[in-house]
């Protein structure tokens, strides 16, 4: 945010962008998103699958 449209504003995403690169293990927010994007793109499909077999054997 170059013209952030308050210090509030500016500060919390500041703070979420320091935070992922944290939990990401980078060192630019980017790079941070980019790594947190594959990561959710891989863990989504088997949590669907497997809540998906869940579900047709609990109506059995």
């Amino acid at each position: 945010m170059r013209n952030p449209a308050s210090p509030l504003a500016y500060r919390r995403l500041d703070d979420a962008a320091y935070t992922l690169c944290v939990l990401m293990g980078q060192r630019n927010a980017a790079d941070a998103a980019a790594q947190a994007e594959r990561l959710l793109a891989r863990s989504s499909a088997p949590v669907a699958t497997d809540r998906a077999r869940r579900e047709i054997t609990a109506s059995r």
